[in-house]
């Protein structure tokens, strides 16, 4: 009996589904074990370029860094699955849009008044993507502080970017997929400014 073309495309899109959480997966996981990195500078300035954007409030830059198929994703914990496990943010590039309109948004009140934060990045090491030849694997260290007006914290992690070769781009590079790994979210013990911020996010999962 053959299946209905409905029922084809759910199967088909179910699987590109699966295939990206997979692939999210394995982007987190991939440094852990990772060869000797291979240099490749202009790959490793995204990150501190990314950082100072977001740091001066330019989001619509920001945006125009991610790539159309761009994912950004914050597990909750190491070594979680975004198609298994909950996770704080989980979101596509129309998702990420909608919250940079937020920050223009007057109702807004729990984005009043605006977070000033400071990024700073290290660590930056650089591989060649090993399930996509020509995308680039990037992995940093970042420490993120942040006041909202409220209680000011700070937050040191990991993140990993997946970042596609786009030659017309000032950066070079869109980003693909962007993982930030904090473990304070996971632990009991977590800043009370930060547990604010992440009460602020609904768990995807």
């Amino acid at each position: 009996m053959t299946a209905s073309p409905h029922l084809t495309l759910v199967s088909d899109r179910l699987g590109a589904v699966r295939a990206l959480y997979d692939a999210l997966a394995a982007d987190l996981a991939f440094p852990a074990d990772a060869p000797p990195a291979a240099p490749d500078p202009a790959a490793a300035a995204v990150p501190t370029h990314e950082a100072r954007l977001l740091d001066a409030g330019r989001r619509e830059a920001w945006l125009t860094l991610i790539d159309a198929d761009g994912w950004f994703w914050v597990p909750l914990s190491r070594g979680r699955h975004p198609g298994r496990d909950q996770s704080l943010i989980l979101d596509d590039r129309r998702r990420l849009t909608e919250r940079v309109w937020r920050f223009t948004d007057p109702n807004a009140w729990a984005l009043q008044p605006e977070p000033r934060t400071v990024r700073s990045i290290g660590g930056v090491e650089t591989w060649p993507c090993p399930i996509r030849p020509g995308e680039i694997i990037v992995a940093s260290v970042i420490t993120l502080a942040c006041h909202d007006g409220r209680t000011p914290w700070t937050a040191l992690g990991r993140q990993v970017h997946r970042l596609v070769p786009v030659p017309d781009e000032p950066a070079g590079f869109r980003i693909r997929h962007k993982i930030l790994d904090l473990p304070a979210l996971g632990g009991r013990h977590a800043a009370p400014g930060l547990a604010a911020v992440t009460a602020r996010h609904r768990p995807r999962g």
